[in-house]
């Protein structure tokens, strides 16, 4: 009996120095350390992986973007539920054509980013009709909007107590924590926390608390039918109606046009 493969690659659309495919990753498989000659760039919009490269581990689900130059070494850990990732895969030489305005930076994963916008519209336009070049410029979209790396440099300088603030929000989100409680707690007035929060992380805390809140309801969205109102109270929305206002301000998508979008 022939043995089922752990990856399911749909049909790659080549581009000049691009390839683009989506890749579907059975539950719970582990990829042993490996490394690429490419470059690439994935998007995952179902499912969750943790990665790991140089003693550093990274945990994504939906809406994550995963940054990988060409050459490092990494292994992988599917979570229970496999994964759907949107890649984007890069050739050195298309990496290193042109002139020096644009690099990809380090290995990283970025978690609800403005990109999540330009993932979805190529996923949509991967699963309909676009022609190869409406295909090439949302990929140059998804690219354009990656922040350098050295974006993610104030979190790593930011003080102690902001540090813990911003953990405690990522944390309790869902459970409806508010600024001023996190604000008493770190010692702080609550406008010196917005102010710095705004200033070191280069978004507000409602901006976060909604892409944290999508993000969760994203997961659940994905391969089940849970009703929208529970996948709203799960997610640390006050009702439906805000969850399909935010969600659809976040990724240009309805709640239900994710879910299908998304479905297989």
């Amino acid at each position: 009996m022939k043995p089922v493969s752990p990856i399911r690659v749909s049909p790659a659309i080549a581009l000049k120095g691009l390839t683009v495919r989506i890749a579907r990753y059975v539950p719970g498989w582990s990829q042993a350390a490996h490394e690429h000659e490419f470059a690439s760039v994935g998007f995952v919009y179902r499912g969750s992986l943790a990665e790991r490269v140089a003693g550093m581990e990274e945990t994504g689900g939906p809406l994550s973007m995963i940054v990988k130059p060409p050459g490092v070494r990494h292994s992988d850990q599917y979570g229970p539920d496999g994964a759907w990732i949107l890649q984007i895969l890069l050739s050195r030489e298309w990496l290193e054509a042109g002139d020096s305005d644009w690099r990809l930076g380090s290995w990283r994963w970025i978690r609800y980013g403005d990109g999540v916008r330009h993932g979805l519209a190529l996923l949509a336009a991967l699963r309909g009709d676009a022609d190869r070049s409406e295909v090439e410029s949302l990929v140059l979209e998804v690219l354009a909007g990656i922040p350098p790396a050295s974006d993610g440099e104030p979190a790593r300088i930011a003080p102690r107590w902001l540090r813990a603030a911003r953990d405690r929000l990522a944390e309790e989100f869902a459970d409806g924590v508010s600024v001023s409680g996190i604000a008493r707690d770190a010692g702080v007035h609550p406008v010196s926390l917005a102010r710095a929060f705004r200033r070191t992380y280069g978004t507000s805390i409602t901006a976060l608390r909604h892409r944290l809140c999508v993000s969760l309801a994203a997961a659940q969205l994905g391969g089940n039918l849970t009703p929208l109102s529970s996948v709203a109270q799960l997610s640390g929305f006050s009702d439906q109606a805000h969850m399909c206002r935010i969600f659809k301000k976040t990724t240009g998508l309805t709640p239900l046009s994710y879910r299908k979008l998304t479905e297989s």
